[in-house]
């Protein structure tokens, strides 16, 4: 794994190894930032735009990305070993078709 992940993440995607079909299918559809989050990050964003925002708010504004970025490594490399073990992946690259 990439020595430029903190350790947090880099022992979270070592472990979805060992995680059943089941549990990586969980994993690449749940891992998304929760719609309040993405919400109030959209927000933040546009008020970045407009006026600049706090140190409080650019640090709220980091922290949801970094969930966002976690969740989106989480469920990339749950789909990558979903593919690995020969399962149709399409569903989950293109929800239209499910």
């Amino acid at each position: 794994m990439d020595a430029s992940l903190p350790v947090e993440i880099e022992d979270l995607i070592d472990s979805l190894d060992a995680r059943s079909d089941d549990d990586l299918w969980q994993m690449a559809q749940a891992s998304r930032l929760s719609p309040a989050a993405a919400t109030h990050l959209e927000e933040l964003n546009l008020k970045r735009q407009r006026e600049g925002l706090t140190g409080d708010e650019q640090r709220m504004v980091a922290a949801l990305v970094h969930q966002y970025e976690r969740a989106m490594l989480v469920r990339a490399e749950a789909i990558v070993r979903l593919k690995e073990r020969g399962q149709d992946v399409a569903p989950l690259l293109n929800p239209n078709m499910a």
